[in-house]
């Protein structure tokens, strides 16, 4: 009897500690994260972009942006291959795109391309570089940005990383994945373009 009852509470304890361990992995994956967006115009629950060597591929959201305030959410990492390369969010304006980019290697830049064919001209908000809030290797890294008239704010991680109130209507918003050595594959998780309610 005793010995019966000793195996019902390790079974118990065993089976508490599990739940724990789940609950403590889902958190730390933000698995019950409110999701900072409201009215999706643009949801899609995953998307592998597959890189050869040293290529770069851009994908559009669908939508023309006539309004502010837009919020757009990506979860983007390195799925396989090559650490070298970069994904991220690409905002494209009349005068040329805001690229904001992430690598794999743990460093993150942002900045501006012209819309001439001379791409050397671009400008970098922020030059690559290291910063704490960024994950390597084969994590997950969330992109968060809020548009809101001339305004424009960048979250990594759910941290600012980057703010400026100098930027032209916005026409495009697009995911981007770029490998500077050798084939890569990157996934992009929940990318969603969506309205604000600014109400709230």
């Amino acid at each position: 009897m005793v010995t019966s009852k000793s195996r019902i509470l390790t079974l118990a304890a065993l089976s508490l500690i599990g739940s724990i361990v789940l609950i403590v992995y889902l958190l730390s994956r933000g698995f019950f994260d409110p999701i900072a967006v409201d009215d999706p115009i643009w949801p899609k629950k995953f998307f592998l972009m597959r890189l050869p060597a040293q290529t770069e591929k851009l994908l559009w959201f669908p939508e023309n942006l006539d309004q502010t305030p837009l919020s757009v959410r990506v979860i983007g990492n390195l799925e396989s291959g090559d650490s070298d390369s970069a994904y991220g969010i690409v905002i494209s304006q009349s005068d040329g795109e805001i690229m904001i980019m992430i690598s794999p290697l743990g460093y993150i830049s942002i900045w501006h391309e012209p819309a001439s064919t001379n791409k050397d001209n671009k400008y970098f908000y922020l030059p690559w570089q290291t910063w704490p809030h960024v994950h390597t290797g084969n994590s997950e890294n969330e992109i968060y940005v809020r548009l809101a008239g001339d305004t424009i704010s960048v979250r990594v991680n759910r941290e600012l990383l980057w703010e400026t109130n100098e930027i032209d209507r916005v026409d495009h918003i697009g995911i981007m994945g770029v490998s500077f050595g050798d084939d890569t594959t990157i996934n992009f998780r929940l990318p969603e373009i969506s309205t604000i309610d600014t109400v709230k």
